[in-house]
């Protein structure tokens, strides 16, 4: 199971590594739109003025959360959409992406309040406290799964709760290893404020698309893999590749 783990997070840093440009741009677009939510949330700056920030920037993050999973698809390498296609297919996620985030963000904000205010107080509900933690770590990576679905293979709410609940029960400690890890890892990015806006948000929907893949069987081109040309020729020893030191250091042949 580790290997495995292991295994699917080298395969979304490969993700990444080939698609590079493109993911730093995405990500930070995504950190973009996500600011005036963000900022307000954080600094606890309420005020007349920025409470219509927060409900505007608050309508887009379920559609957007959608979007980058979309971009994200590993299946899309050699196929990104068009500009000018994003912001239709913004559009046609946006009611299926407000209803999934009704049953994923909406409890973990609820069960989140519940437990920064009852953490060590003297309230008797002060003894669930444990019990909600484990809630929201699974909440939370259900949260994805279902963002993940939504946005890869345009589930509707129904199918995308009945995925990413059989991803979960199919891989429970892989789900919990994966909540922790973004959990702990999303918090460096953020306080160092960098890497968050870098590669942050496009390397964690990588990392959870490539889990969700692995749990459905859906397949993914590996774009390292050679050619059916190039490996019927290396069945049969032709055009062998040489070494790297010997291309370096080969020796001119007018010699």
């Amino acid at each position: 199971m580790i290997v495995k783990f292991f295994k699917l997070l080298w395969a979304a840093l490969k993700d990444i590594y080939h698609q590079f440009a493109y993911f730093v741009a995405l990500s930070m677009v995504f950190c973009f739109l996500m600011l005036p939510t963000a900022f307000v949330y954080f600094t606890f700056t309420w005020a007349i003025f920025t409470l219509p920030i927060f409900l505007i920037g608050s309508i887009l993050v379920p559609p957007t959360i959608t979007m980058l999973y979309t971009l994200v698809d590993p299946r899309m390498q050699l196929t990104h959409p068009e500009v000018r296609e994003l912001p239709g297919m913004w559009l046609r996620s946006f009611k299926r992406s407000w209803l999934i985030a009704l049953y994923t963000i909406l409890p973990l904000i609820i069960i989140g309040w519940n437990i920064a205010y009852f953490s060590g107080s003297d309230h008797a509900l002060q003894i669930l406290v444990p019990l909600w933690v484990v809630m929201w770590i699974f909440i939370y990576v259900f949260t994805h799964y279902c963002f993940c679905l939504s946005g890869t293979l345009e589930s509707g709410p129904r199918n995308a709760f009945r995925g990413g609940m059989f991803v979960m029960v199919k891989y429970p400690f892989r789900a919990v290893f994966l909540s922790l890890g973004m959990i702990v890892l999303g918090y460096a990015f953020t306080i160092t404020l960098l890497p968050m806006l870098v590669f942050g948000p496009t390397f964690f929907a990588a990392v959870v698309t490539r889990f969700v893949f692995d749990a459905l069987e859906v397949y993914v081109d590996d774009p390292e893999l050679p050619t059916d040309e190039r490996a019927w020729e290396r069945e049969r020893g032709l055009n062998e590749e040489k070494p790297l030191i010997q291309r370096m250091f080969r020796k001119d042949a007018r010699q």
